[in-house]
């Protein structure tokens, strides 16, 4: 990476541009004679890329303002165009690679990204895993798999297009339609327990979902049918939208009252949970429901969770819509800088407004709603203020979610041990060990924006 960051004569040495890149992958992925493996794979894989930020186009193409990011996006773009070829079959040498296959840094990332697969192949133990960390230079490859899993890994009629009885010298393609099916289940089961939490710790929750969504597909085939039938049953379409109306006119007057009364803060709505989010959430629930019931002695979970669809609703959970606030300053002030006793006055300020808003829409409902709070306070250091919020059976909405957190508490939830990425799946000291490795790049794209 540093080779290419050097000045030529005073010059910067830019990346090359997206649109030759993809022309180069294009060509030579259609000399080798899988040209449908590019543009049913790779190409959708690189467009979400950029949709999500994980691949910056406009860096790229305008590189004067941070070269190094500039090349840390290019570079991750060269993944993701060439991550088809069997890494085993790499070489600078090879006369028909194009400008990118012959950059060391592309073909070192193309190696790790061809390891991580053999590991999710075989179920490796995480422990399998670190070496691969290379001792704190993390790996752009594993920023290329977590959208790799996102994407393509939710195609099951491009299987077809892997599959080849006779070995080709570059590309690694399978033997048969079963050994295909057999590879995607092992990458299934290394989405839902590695990278889905990778892409909440890289800040891409919307991706973690993507991957939990294919998951469950291939895994729970059951839950995932299931929560697709009801997201598309137009009853429960309508209490979401309902909701959603809802919310915003609610969270739009808590924010103005917060601004009148002296609070900086940020007010952040979330419309609807991840549809793949939501089969974690039922399956989670119904598990530990089941673990409680007396039938748990009588018949197996997946019979348990078959037999509890007939009378449940994803309209239960409580966080199908929801809202944070986060706050920064009161009247100038850094909240989270305060004594303790002004911080808790300030804080039950902000509570009160929330509440007063809640019960506001409760008494002009006609007392159609009823809400919980409670302040958790956990030994990982999650804070948080939840008002959960229920309608009753006479109204046609679902349960919505409002927080209320310090900026202090909000990054501890997002970043430290209390984040998504530790409790939604895999084993929480591997997502340390990452988080390690990461330091200088997890948020090097938004602290740079």
């Amino acid at each position: 990476m540093e080779r290419k960051m050097t000045s030529l004569r005073g010059r910067v040495i830019r990346p090359r541009s997206m649109l030759q890149e993809s022309r180069d992958a294009y060509e030579f992925h259609e000399k080798c004679g899988v040209l449908p493996l590019w543009e049913k794979h790779s190409r959708p894989v690189l467009i979400k890329a950029q949709e999500t930020t994980i691949v910056e186009q406009n860096i790229i193409e305008g590189p004067e303002s941070d070269i190094y990011r500039a090349w840390v996006n290019s570079v991750i773009a060269s993944i993701i165009n060439y991550h088809l070829i069997d890494y085993k079959a790499l070489s600078p040498n090879n006369p028909i690679f194009p400008p990118a296959l012959k950059d060391e840094r592309v073909l070192q990332e193309l190696q790790v990204f061809g390891q991580l697969t053999d590991l999710d192949r075989k179920g490796a133990d995480l422990s399998e895993y670190i070496p691969l960390l290379n001792n704190g230079d993390a790996p752009l490859a594993l920023l290329a798999k977590i959208v790799d899993y996102a994407i393509t890994h939710n195609q099951h009629d491009i299987l077809k297009d892997f599959v080849s009885t006779i070995p080709h010298p570059l590309f690694r393609l399978y033997p048969s339609l079963k050994n295909a099916r057999e590879s995607m289940r092992s990458d299934a089961k290394a989405g839902m327990q590695i990278y889905a939490p990778l892409a909440e710790l890289f800040g891409h929750p919307g991706i973690a979902g993507d991957i939990f969504r294919h998951s469950f597909n291939v895994h729970y085939p059951d839950v995932y049918n299931f929560v697709i039938e009801q997201l598309n049953d137009e009853r429960i379409q309508e209490r979401i939208y309902f909701t959603q109306n809802l919310v915003k006119e609610v969270i739009g007057k808590v924010e103005a009252k917060l601004i009148k009364e002296g609070f900086s803060c940020e007010v952040t709505p979330r419309w609807k949970k991840h549809e793949g989010k939501i089969m974690k959430k039922v399956r989670s629930e119904l598990s530990e429901e089941y673990t409680k019931s007396e039938e748990s002695n009588t018949i197996p979970l997946k019979e348990y969770i078959s037999r509890r669809f007939e009378s449940y609703s994803i309209t239960e959970l409580h966080d199908i819509v929801a809202s944070r606030v986060v706050l920064d300053r009161y009247n100038g002030d850094d909240i989270d800088k305060m004594n303790d006793e002004q911080k808790r006055e300030v804080i039950d300020k902000a509570k009160k407004v929330i509440e007063d808003n809640i019960e506001m829409l409760i008494y002009s409902s006609g007392r159609s709603y009823e809400y919980d709070h409670k302040f958790n306070n956990k030994e990982n250091g999650y804070r948080s203020h939840h008002f959960d919020v229920k309608p009753l059976s006479v109204i046609n909405a679902t349960n919505f979610e409002m927080q209320l957190r310090t900026r202090e508490w909000h990054e501890i939830s997002e970043h430290g041990k209390a984040a998504h990425f530790y409790y939604i799946g895999g084993d929480s000291e591997f997502v340390r060990l990452i988080q390690d490795a990461y330091e200088r790049r997890i948020y090097m794209f938004r602290k740079a924006a």
